[in-house]
């Protein structure tokens, strides 16, 4: 009987042992990358689940529910369009939908900041900034048109003049960037 649980005393400590040694195996591992990261992860992509830089991970939160609720706002948009039967209610829906498209935009570019950088992500960021906001603001700024053109003459413009218009102001930042 004393030899039973000799037996079995042994095969517990080299059980634990084993189970130790395979810890500090993971752990040296992980070690080298940063915690809440996979192991196959580029480094340039450690900072959008590096547990220990906290910042980025409440950027990405408020960055990912914006996303989230502007394609939500999108989705409303498209459904309601065809219940939408008076044409200066019908007429702005193509300028509101390139404007959410813009916001979406900006979001989404939020992700190109916290990674680390390369010769591709600074392309990318230099170009999108300008040309997302310019996109939001020239939306904007056809929207105000349309407005001032209701209150004067009662008849705001056609939709396409409304997308046109936001459109090409967008292009001088597309042409400067």
């Amino acid at each position: 009987m004393f030899v039973a649980s000799e037996r079995k005393m042994r095969a517990h400590q080299v059980l634990t042992f084993l189970l130790l040694f395979v810890i500090t195996s993971v752990a040296s591992e992980n070690a080298s990358t940063s915690r809440g990261c996979g192991l196959d992860l580029l480094p340039q992509y450690v900072s959008l689940c590096d547990l220990d830089a906290i910042w980025g991970i409440v950027v990405e939160a408020v960055a990912g529910a914006g996303a989230l609720i502007t394609l939500l706002l999108m989705l409303i948009l498209l459904v309601r369009l065809p219940f939408i039967k008076e044409k200066e209610k019908k007429s702005p829906v193509g300028l509101h939908f390139l404007f959410l498209l813009g916001t979406l935009g900006l979001f989404g570019l939020t992700f190109a900041f916290i990674i680390q950088e390369d010769e591709t992500i600074c392309s990318v960021r230099r170009f999108l900034w300008g040309v997302l906001f310019a996109l939001c603001f020239s939306c904007l700024l056809s929207q105000a048109w349309r407005v001032r053109r209701l209150v004067r003459h009662g008849t705001g413009p056609a939709g396409w003049q409304l997308v046109g218009l936001a459109l090409c102001l967008m292009l001088v930042q597309v042409i400067i960037a």
